[in-house]
């Protein structure tokens, strides 16, 4: 029984390992996330500046209303870019948050069956150990008794 109970620890022990590999990725995408996050924010807010900084107006030359035009759209595809890789981004810390919980629920489930297997076997014990004593207890109210 001894065996079987160091094999579950084993098994834990390799569960808690996972758990904390999971955290790790979770904790990284969320990190990388996050990151993307604020560069996206930046990047809306140059958006807005520059929009804003940019009055359309026949002082202008059309080259310049072409190249202004032409670096808007540019910027304009940065940010779509840029939202994209974020909404990715999302939907693999929500994954990675998915595994994190689903490691975390088998560790608790083995945690409590190795608790379970130890309490089985120290009820064993217990038991075991009394039966001896009260066998040996038998045994010396016989002597007391007289009887060999």
């Amino acid at each position: 029984m001894k065996e079987e109970i160091q094999r579950w620890e084993k098994i834990v022990e390799l569960a808690q390992q996972e758990v904390d590999r999971a955290a790790q990725v979770f904790a990284s995408l969320q990190a990388q996330w996050q990151e993307a996050q604020n560069q996206l924010l930046s990047l809306r807010n140059y958006q807005q500046e520059y929009q804003q900084a940019t009055p359309l107006n026949t002082a202008l030359q059309i080259q310049q209303l072409q190249s202004k035009a032409l670096f808007m759209h540019k910027v304009n595809q940065a940010v779509q870019a840029q939202s994209q890789q974020v909404d990715t981004l999302n939907e693999r810390v929500q994954k990675g948050r998915e595994i994190w919980v689903e490691k975390r629920a088998r560790l608790k489930a083995l945690q409590t069956l190795l608790d379970n297997k130890r309490r089985s076997w120290q009820e064993k014990l217990d038991k075991r150990e009394q039966k001896m004593l009260d066998e040996l207890a038998a045994k010396n109210a016989h002597k007391r008794q007289g009887f060999p």
